[in-house]
This record gives C-alpha cells, structure tokens and sequence, in this order.
C-alpha cells in the first residue's frame, strides 16, 4: 500500500496539489471581485486576500522548481518559512484548532533541520525506504501483533512441561533458581530470534525496493515539561538502539511474567488468558483510562510500544512526563527482578525436592 501510493506523498506532488489549490481559490476570488462593489468593504478584504494567495502561488512555483532542479537546500529553507510564518498566523488567531497549531510547530522543526542538512525528502505518512518503514510498523503494528504471538507461543513452552498440573521437569538435579532460569533464557533467546527475524525481513523487504534511506534523516520528538510541550528534531538514528533495548527488556519482562503464571496456574489455556488479560488488556485499559494514565509510568506493560516511549509520544499522550525511556528501563528492570524472586519462591514452596538426595 505504502509503495503505490508513494507518488502522493513526495514533496514534489505535495508542493504541485498544493499550486493547484492556490489557482482554483484564486480563480474564486477573482470571480468574487467582479461581483462585488468596489466601494464594498468585502472587497478590499477579497483583494488582499487574493493579492496574498499570488504571493504564495509564486512562492510554491519558486519551491517547485528548486525541487526539480534538486537544490533541496533552497526548497527546504523556502518550506520552513511558509511554515513558519503559518505558524505566526495560528499563534496570533485567538480562536483557532490546537491540532492545526501543534502540526505547524512540528513542520517548522522538520524543515528546520532539513534545511540545515539537505536530505531526500522521504514521506513519513507513507514511509517505503528502510529504516522509515521499519520505524513505521514498530510504532503501529508490530507491538501488539508480536505481543499476542509471542504470549501465545511462551504459554505452549512454558506449560509444556506440566501434566496434569505437575511439572515433570522438576525431577531434574536443578536447583529452583537454576531451572527458572534455564526456563527464561530459553524463552528470551526464542523470543528475541523471531523478533530479530520479522524487523529484518521488514528493514531488507522496503530496502530492497526503495533504498535504506538515511539515518540522518529527521524524526519529531517531544518532551513534556510542566505541562508545556517541546518539540526538537533528532536523526533516526538515535532512536534505533534506545528502542530496541526498550523492546529486548520488554520480551524478558513477558517470558519471566508468563513463566510466573504458568507455574501458578499449571494450566495453557488459564496462563495465555491472563497473559493476554494484563499485558494486552492492561495497556489498553491504560490509553482509556485517564487515572491510570497519572501512574502509567510505574507499570511495565505501558512501555509495549518502545518507539512512541523513545519519540515522546506516548508522554505527550497520557499528559506524563515520567514517560520515557530512562524510566521505561528502571521499570521493567524492577519489574523482571521482583518476578524473578516470586518465581523462585513459587518454586521452592510447590512441589518440593529434597536436592541433596
């Protein structure tokens, strides 16, 4: 989808729809004078605004061009004034949308930094180079999709061992610990596998077809600040290791949690719906429910999307300062430990072993 319709979205065709906008408002107004009295005070009002439409139709065809010709550099700087005095306009009007406002903040950074470091213009509404695409689908889709795989296929491995609600796995000579953890590496290592298997297939399928792109390329970030929201550009490139982490920290935190269930519940089938119940369910019980908005940051399962936590996104969202990366990792990492020791406290009061038999 994104590759058929990657002629709509270059700045090129962005630039020539937005030249044909201003030509057909122009042919309104100009109609709408020969209409009007001259003495009407509607018509110097109609006149100005027809006079500043031609300023900026001649401002896109300059911007045009420039594209054409590929000096970016211009097109770029002649962008971010058109940005920047949109947004001027927006700032001054009393009464205007704050989405539109917030829109025209993002863009004047966006073409802020592009027109510092002249880049390719690569969409990001419908991203097909590399790392675009790959940011794309692990901010929208590949959380949650890989969310239910993988608590799926940790319940079958992780209850695998239990029969009839005993686990046969424990008339091994393994210390409880040693057999937790035996259970959770196996797990992560299987986890982590697929999930670096899926994000390669993605990254090598667009580049394969439109190029990596470059990971100096911009990407909006935001940081929430006594209520007040700051907007900055960094490359994508500081985003990709910061993300991943998050996401290896949240796949220990899902095997070590699921395992917890599984020797509770001994069972497949009551150990995935719960699985499901809270990480799934919880995180979406989290994006509806403003008061638990207020503590999100305390609860592992609200960092399952990494890139909207890496971004500031999800910060922004939930009106949460506390949401970020730094947090995100002390949270989960708690998190995994204080499951880590129930487990093994789980493990020495069920089913006891004399070991040094």
């Amino acid at each position: 989808m994104n590759k058929r319709t990657e002629s709509y979205f270059t700045l090129e065709h962005e630039t020539q729809t937005a030249i044909t906008d201003l030509r057909h408002q122009d042919s309104k107004l100009e109609a709408k004078l020969t209409q009007i009295s001259s003495k009407s005070p509607h018509y110097q009002e109609t006149r100005s605004n027809l006079l500043a439409n031609k300023q900026t139709l001649k401002q896109n065809q300059t911007i045009l061009a420039a594209i054409k010709a590929n000096h970016l550099a211009k097109a770029y700087t002649l962008i971010w004034l058109q940005k920047k005095k949109e947004r001027q306009y927006l700032n001054s009007s009393e009464i205007g949308d704050q989405q539109a406002k917030f829109d025209a903040a993002k863009n004047v950074r966006f073409y802020g930094y592009l027109r510092k470091q002249p880049l390719a213009y690569e969409s990001q509404k419908m991203p097909v180079t590399g790392w675009q695409f790959w940011l794309q689908i692990n901010a929208q889709y590949l959380p949650y999709l890989f969310s239910l795989i993988a608590l799926f296929t940790l319940t079958l491995l992780l209850t695998d061992s239990y029969h009839q609600r005993i686990k046969t796995s424990r008339i091994l000579p393994l210390l409880p610990g040693k057999l937790a953890i035996y259970d959770i590496i196996t797990g992560v290592v299987l986890i982590v596998y697929g999930f670096i298997l899926i994000n390669l297939v993605i990254f090598l399928l667009a580049t394969l077809v439109s190029g990596s792109g470059s990971l100096s390329y911009p990407v909006n970030t935001f940081h929430l600040n006594d209520a007040q929201v700051t907007i900055s550009c960094v490359p994508i490139g500081n985003l990709i290791v910061p993300v991943l982490f998050l996401q290896v920290l949240n796949m220990l935190f899902w095997v070590a949690f699921v395992r917890l269930l599984a020797q509770i519940m001994r069972d497949k089938l009551p150990t995935l719906l719960l699985a499901l119940l809270v990480i799934i369910g919880g995180n979406l019980a989290i994006t509806v429910l403003k008061t638990l908005q207020r503590i999100s940051s305390l609860f592992p399962i609200t960092y399952l999307n990494a890139v909207d936590v890496a971004t500031g996104s999800l910060s922004m969202r939930f009106h949460n300062a506390q949401l970020n990366i730094k947090n995100g990792i002390i949270c989960l990492i708690i998190s995994i430990v204080l499951i880590f020791v129930l487990t093994i406290i789980f493990e020495h009061k069920q089913d006891p072993v004399n070991y040094n038999e």
